[in-house]
């Protein structure tokens, strides 16, 4: 019976030796899988870092790769008349090949009568992410972004995820 046992034993031995092999020349050979690749279940802040916004009181977090990003605050409309509420938007943007591309923008309006009663318009603009006393803030992806730029707008979904009131 001792010599059955042995015998099973060499073939398990060697075909753990190939699937061990395989694995290591594979991964030797092809190298890791693709670092830029994002879950969409959730977002995984380790490699990302936070931009602040202290005028309009909210934080973002973005990815790493977004090196070179700039903000851009625009004014959007209204008046300081006081007949319409002033509101701007802050840009995101990133460098291309042919400079700095808009990505998406996030829109803070005054939350005040005017913005609850016609908010049916905001909504249009941008989806709403979250308001405060002060502001509604909603965000709006560029239709066509630059196509080296189609990673980093498939991105954004997840930004939005990480949109936090601060004051």
């Amino acid at each position: 019976m001792k010599n059955s046992n042995r015998g099973f034993a060499w073939p398990l031995i060697i075909i753990v030796l190939l699937v061990l092999g395989g694995g290591f020349y594979s991964l030797h050979r092809y190298g890791k899988p693709n670092e830029k690749t994002m879950t969409t279940s959730s977002v995984s802040e380790t490699d990302w870092h936070t931009y602040t916004n202290n005028e309009y009181g909210f934080q973002l977090i973005l990815p790493e790769d977004w090196k070179g990003y700039e903000v851009n605050k625009k004014y959007v409309g209204g008046d300081d008349t006081g007949d319409y509420a002033a509101y701007f938007s802050l840009n995101f943007s990133l460098p291309t090949t042919t400079g700095m591309k808009d990505l998406f923008l996030i829109t803070a309006y005054p939350n005040d009568e005017q913005i609850k009663t016609s908010f049916n318009v905001v909504t249009k603009i941008g989806s709403e992410l979250a308001r405060n006393k002060k502001f509604v803030f909603t965000l709006n992806k560029i239709k066509t972004p630059p196509a080296d730029l189609d990673y980093e707008s498939s991105q954004i979904d997840q930004i939005a995820k990480t949109f936090k009131l601060i004051n």
